[in-house]
Parts: C-alpha cells; structure tokens; sequence
C-alpha cells in the first residue's frame, strides 16, 4: 500500500515463489530448487514484510527497511527504491514502475553451503510494476 499524502503510512508486503526462479537452464534452476539453495519444497515461498518507509535521498526514491525471510531464517534489509515511471494504460488505469537492487551474504539465510564456483554474496535485482487500485474504505 503506498499513501503518497504519508510515505510513512505506507507497506510493502511480498512473496514470491521458490518454485518461480527460472534462469533459462533448467538443470541449474532444479538445482536452485533444491535444498542446496533455496529448498522450495520445504520452503515455499521468500518473504519481505516492510517495517518503515521513508523518503529516499531524493524526491524520485524511496527508503525501505524491512525483514526478508528465506529458507525460514529473517534478517532486516534497507533497499533504496527508485520510482522508473509513472504513467497510464490505455485503459486509463495509473501504473507505477519501481526498481531497486540490493547484495546478501547467501550464509546469512542458509543458501548452500560449500565453497567453489558459487560466491558467497547474491546480486538481487527487483522491478515492479504496480496498478493502482482505488481505495474503497
């Protein structure tokens, strides 16, 4: 929920999937499944509940802090979030484009385990794009 009169006021909540990564090679994502890494069967989907926003370092960005939860273990992430667009569809509905980008220590969340070609920090990348819903309360 965004309240643009209060950022304040405003939550982010998500879950996505585990089952859902896909990197075109269907033998890694299996893998990326599996509970070497993000065990998705067992663990269902990764989580981020906001718990402050606040304006950004500029009127076009966002501060969010919240917790992310991946394979059961939570830890607070801050992701500054840059608003790309802000337009209308043909069909007159207003549509919000967001993105932001972020690294974790794949440890902290207990993503895998042994050393080699796979680094211990994780680029993630995120973009949204929203629909504005009307406020029927």
């Amino acid at each position: 929920m965004l309240d643009q009169a209060d950022i304040g006021d405003s939550s982010v909540e998500v879950a996505i999937s585990g089952a859902s990564i896909d990197t075109g090679i269907k033998r890694r994502d299996a893998h990326l499944r599996s509970a070497d890494f993000l065990a998705a069967d067992r663990y269902p989907h990764i989580r981020f509940q906001s718990t402050k926003i606040e304006p950004g370092r500029d009127r076009d960005t966002i501060r969010l802090t919240g917790s992310l939860t991946i394979k059961g273990k939570s830890r607070e992430v801050i992701l500054e979030v840059e608003e790309l667009d802000h337009s209308r569809s043909p069909d007159g509905e207003e549509i919000l484009y967001y993105s932001t980008s972020t690294k974790l220590d794949r440890f902290d969340f207990g993503i895998g385990h042994r050393g080699g070609l796979t680094g211990r920090s994780l680029k993630i990348a995120i973009s949204v794009q929203a629909i504005r819903q009307q406020d029927f309360g």
